[in-house]
């Protein structure tokens, strides 16, 4: 076999293998293509959701500090019941201590008469 024969198959087996990578090449190539596509429909979904629950999140504080004045009110007004029961128990304790030194008072005058 002479040296250009040697070289010309080894020139033919190269391109060859070359063919065969290039075709692997090509086919990784696709699946990265795709796999990069996923993970971007994947990116845009996840934001997508993202906007969402910021919007729901703002929503949720806009209602919150809405309501606050209302919830103050109104543990104000709860509490209204109360302090008016215990003013009206002190109240009636006086209202027993003077009843009692009345009574004191017409005993000892009826006494005194």
């Amino acid at each position: 076999m002479t040296l250009g024969l040697t070289a010309m198959k080894a020139t033919d087996e190269s391109f060859k293998m070359l063919a065969a990578l290039s075709d692997k090449l090509v086919k990784v190539e696709e699946k990265l293509r795709q796999e990069a596509f996923a993970l971007s429909v994947d990116d845009i979904a996840y934001q997508t959701h993202l906007l969402t629950l910021n919007a729901a999140i703002g929503q949720l504080n806009q209602a919150t500090q809405q309501n606050a004045p209302a919830s103050e009110e109104l543990a104000a007004t709860a509490e209204e019941p109360g302090n008016q029961a215990q003013q009206q128990e002190r109240m009636t304790f006086f209202q027993w201590a003077d009843s009692g030194r009345r009574s004191a008072a017409m005993s000892s005058m009826s006494c005194v008469a």
